[in-house]
């Protein structure tokens, strides 16, 4: 998790997928070489690959928005909504606010 302001948080995006994008080449490139492999690199590839999460929800709009690349996949736009509709059900804004608030009084109490 992180938490920042949109700019940053979009160089941020963009630089994870680029660097999974190089390295997950870079690791097929590799295993093409390679005769035998007794490693499960699907399953290293599937969590690298931004598409299988499709997006990332924005925080403090006071609602449920999710933010995808723009030049995602459909694949990447499907699971980019399965993301939003889990947010929808889990009533994932009023829980961030609940336990934010809760956090801030504690840290208050603190001081």
């Amino acid at each position: 998790v992180i938490v920042c302001d949109g700019f940053v948080g979009n160089v941020l995006l963009k630089f994870y997928e680029s660097v999974a994008q190089f390295i997950t080449s870079l690791i097929k490139k590799k295993l093409d070489a390679l005769t035998e492999n007794s490693l499960n690199f699907e399953e290293i590839f599937r969590i690298l690959d931004y598409s299988e999460t499709g997006g990332a929800p924005l925080l403090g709009v006071g609602g449920v928005s999710v933010i995808c690349h723009g030049g995602s996949s459909s694949k990447a736009i499907r699971n980019a909504i399965k993301v939003a509709v889990q947010a929808v059900r889990s009533d994932m804004v009023a829980q961030t606010a609940s336990r934010l608030a809760a956090s801030m009084s504690d840290t208050a109490e603190e001081i």
